[in-house]
C-alpha cells in the first residue's frame, strides 16, 4: 500500500523563497531512505548554489538522517541508507522530511559531530545549525 509523505526544505536565499518548496511523495512498503534521496537528486530538488559547496541535513522531527553535500558524489547516512521507510515512518500522523541548509559549512565536520551526536543518542540537537555551532 502507497503511502504519501512530504518533503520540505529551506530556502538558500530570496529568490529561492518565490517557490513553495514542499512535495507530496508516494512511498511503498519496500522503498528505501537510500531510494528516496536519489529520486530527489534525479528531480534535483535540492537547490544548488554559486561556488557549489551547500550543505543540507535531512532530519525526521529530531531524527537525523543523513548529511548531503553539493561537492559530495553520494549522502552520507546517520542511519542506515537501506532502512525502509515504511519502518522509519511509522506514524499515522502527517509525515514531512525536512532538508535543513546549513550554508556552506564543512560537511565533513558537519557529519562527524553529527554522527557523534546519534552515537550517543543524543536525538534534542534542535536546530542542526546551532547544534554544529556550539558543539
Amino acid at each position: 500500500m502507497d503511502r504519501v509523505i512530504f518533503i520540505n526544505r529551506e530556502s538558500v536565499c530570496m529568490g529561492d523563497d518565490c517557490e513553495d518548496h514542499e512535495l507530496e511523495f508516494k512511498v511503498n512498503e519496500s522503498t528505501t531512505l537510500c531510494e528516496l534521496i536519489i529520486e530527489l537528486f534525479n528531480m534535483r530538488y535540492l537547490a544548488s548554489i554559486g561556488g557549489g559547496k551547500a550543505t543540507w541535513v535531512l532530519r525526521y522531527k529530531t531524527q537525523l538522517l543523513a548529511v548531503i553535500a553539493q561537492e559530495w558524489d553520494k549522502p552520507q547516512y546517520l542511519v542506515d541508507e537501506n532502512i525502509k521507510l515504511y519502518d522509519l515512518l511509522n506514524s499515522c500522523e502527517r509525515i514531512e522530511l525536512f532538508f535543513e541548509y546549513l550554508m556552506q559549512i564543512n560537511p565533513g565536520i558537519v557529519y562527524k559531530k553529527l554522527m557523534k551526536a546519534v552515537e550517543n543518542n543524543n536525538v534534542s540537537v534542535g536546530k542542526v545549525r546551532d547544534f554544529i555551532s556550539n558543539n
